[in-house]
Parts: C-alpha cells; structure tokens; sequence
C-alpha cells in the first residue's frame, strides 16, 4: 500500500481519531519527526550531570519495575507506565479522564509515590543479597 493514497490518508485519519480518543500522544508530529528525543525528555539543562544520572537511573530503575512488578490493578500499572515515560501527573490524570477513569493530580501523586516506595525497596533488597 502506498502512503500517498486517498484510501491510506483515510485510514490514518480514523486510527489517529482512535488513538487519540483513547489518550495516545504520539512522539512524532503530523510530518513524521521526533517532537524530543524520548531518551532525553526528563532531562533538563539546567540540571547539573549529578542530577541528570540520578534522573537516568531512576526512570531506568522505574522501567525495569514496570515489567517485573506484580501491579494490584490495571490503572496502578497504567498510571507507572506513563511516569516512566516521564509523563507530569497533570497530564497522566488527564489521560485517564480520556479513559473514563477520574483521578485528581493528588491521588495519581500518591499512587507514583507509593509505587516508588515499592520500586526503592525491591531495589535495597537485591542489593542487599548480591
């Protein structure tokens, strides 16, 4: 199928109607590029490179527990998998508002909290046993 076809624009323009009713934000503009190297989004210039590895480790950490962690429900999970895609908890509420799921900026705080408090423990144990 060739991209330049009125039935391929068509296509693309339903599923990115879905995608975005189902709260997807794609990386990519309209054009095709990056709108940030997603490696670098928590980043911050301003940060000093101390800063900026503890960043690094930490969402490289945030990663690992979001496959290796036994979530309680769905959402728990939902709300971790945006965070560590570096994902403000403003915005990972109103993601899940487009979900039907109502959750203030507070209570999604307390969930990524109460999950790192998991992550930072699971962590402290391993290194404890090597």
């Amino acid at each position: 199928m060739t991209f330049d076809t009125a039935a391929f624009k068509k296509l693309r323009k339903e599923w990115l109607k879905k995608l975005e009713a189902d709260g997807f934000d794609d990386i990519e503009t309209h054009n095709g590029f990056l709108k940030s190297y997603s490696h670098n989004m928590f980043l911050s210039k301003s940060s000093s490179p101390v800063q900026n590895e503890a960043k690094t480790i930490y969402y490289r950490l945030a990663g690992q527990f979001l496959y290796s962690h036994n979530f309680d429900n769905s959402v728990d999970q939902l709300i971790w998998e945006h965070h560590t895609n570096s994902i403000s908890v403003e915005n990972i509420s109103k993601i899940l508002a487009k979900k039907k799921i109502k959750m203030s900026h507070a209570t999604v705080h307390k969930v990524v909290k109460r999950l790192s408090k998991i992550m930072f423990e699971k962590e402290r144990i391993e290194n404890d046993e090597e």
